[in-house]
């Protein structure tokens, strides 16, 4: 008989567990159907009875080879920063007055802080700057000091310092005034906050005023004193001025309505450091009868005397060349009470500054422009004028620390 290919397609495909399809074979067989059921189960699929003939062959079909899938690499989560707000510092400043001097502690907590090193490494660029605050676990002075000196890095400019930077200055000094005299925070943070109050004579009535100014540098050299009587009700105005060059002084520089006495110095007289006596070379001291200033402008004098930190020194704090001014002011209280403040030739600003004085024996450092505006604003009245630099030409930071705590 004959056996349908199909079938026997199945009882192979039963035998040999196959799973491809088969094309058409057909097969020729001897006997009957229960013949073929009791013969042995071949082993292959080339022996199918052995009273069978074969008459196609069936070949293997190759089993396919799978490629494992790689598998799929996710970028690592950012574990999120919390936002933190930092206290404002309207209920920690100004301190009253006065400030206590600093500790030999503090001063060597603030030397043993490596601000900018430690700011580098605690806060990399990854971190916004609004999360800041909230990277790193802020316990010591040196801590918000780290914090404050990143601030500064990563600002542009003092005037771009977002409110959670001064804030963080206000703890650091808040701890430890001695941070507030150390780079990069003394130039980024200089009079961001309202440190001291006034001394408590400033209540008192100026009645007399002094001011010598000189300045020299890549330009026309400016040299005057100027004393104000009666401060507290008209008060009364003298200038001495002193032109250093060989030309006659131009009308821009002083006008002649003004009618001060102007003296030529020349190189016969060895320069400024000869004229310790202005009236030995007969400098006539004249009074303006049309110089006039408003009593309050010289009154805000006092209001000016905030921020004053102690020191143990006065020191000169001169960052650049070619711009070299140099002021002593005295102010006289009805009270009797006298102050000297001085520039020491600081230009650290380029007016003059910081500003120095000298209360009870303790040395005092303005960390802070007030002192400057107000006298500015009272030699503008006065028509005085003040060193132009032509150009000048700046260089590296130097340390307020270590020369207002000089080691010995």
């Amino acid at each position: 008989m004959k056996i349908s290919t199909k079938a026997i397609m199945l009882i192979i495909c039963l035998l040999t567990a196959c799973s491809s399809p088969i094309g058409d074979v057909t097969f020729e067989t001897q006997g009957t159907d229960e013949a073929l059921a009791a013969s042995p189960r071949p082993a292959t699929l080339s022996a199918v009875r052995q009273s069978s003939t074969v008459v196609a062959a069936v070949t293997e079909t190759p089993i396919p080879v799978l490629t494992p899938t790689p598998a799929l690499t996710l970028p690592p989560t950012r574990t999120p920063i919390p936002i933190v707000e930092i206290e404002s510092y309207a209920k920690l400043f100004p301190k009253p007055w006065p400030l206590t001097p600093l500790t030999e502690e503090q001063i060597m907590a603030v030397q043993t802080c490596n601000i900018e090193d430690l700011a580098e490494q605690r806060y990399p660029q990854r971190i916004k700057i609004e999360e800041l605050p909230g990277a790193y676990d802020l316990v010591s002075a040196c801590d918000w000091a780290v914090l404050a000196t990143i601030y500064a890095k990563r600002t542009q400019s003092r005037e771009s310092l977002p409110e959670a930077a001064t804030r963080a200055y206000a703890q650091a000094v808040v701890r430890n005034p001695g941070f507030a005299l150390v780079e990069p925070l003394f130039s980024t943070y200089f009079s961001a906050l309202p440190l001291v109050e006034t001394p408590p004579f400033v209540q008192r009535a100026i009645v007399e005023v002094q001011i010598d100014y000189w300045w020299g540098g890549m330009g026309v050299p400016v040299s005057y004193t100027a004393r104000i009587a009666d401060a507290n009700t008209i008060p009364y105005i003298t200038v001495a001025y002193w032109y250093f060059g060989e030309e006659p002084l131009p009308d821009t520089v002083l006008s002649a309505e003004q009618r001060l006495t102007v003296i030529q110095v020349n190189d016969d007289y060895g320069g400024w450091e000869m004229l310790e006596d202005p009236v030995d070379y007969n400098v006539q001291i004249l009074s303006d009868l049309n110089l006039t200033v408003e009593a309050s402008v010289v009154q805000s004098l006092s209001l000016a005397l905030t921020d004053l930190v102690p020191v143990e020194s006065q020191f000169t704090l001169q960052p650049c060349d070619d711009n070299m001014p140099d002021w002593t002011v005295y102010i006289g209280f009805e009270d009797g009470t006298n102050l000297e403040l001085v520039t020491n030739s600081s230009n650290f600003m380029y007016a003059g500054g910081p500003w120095y004085t000298k209360i009870d024996g303790q040395n005092y450092i303005q960390l802070s422009p007030a002192f400057l505006r107000a006298i500015g604003e009272l030699v503008d009245a006065l028509r005085l004028p003040r060193g132009q630099p032509a150009a000048m030409a700046c260089f590296g930071r130097q340390n307020p620390l270590e020369m207002a705590y000089p080691k010995e």
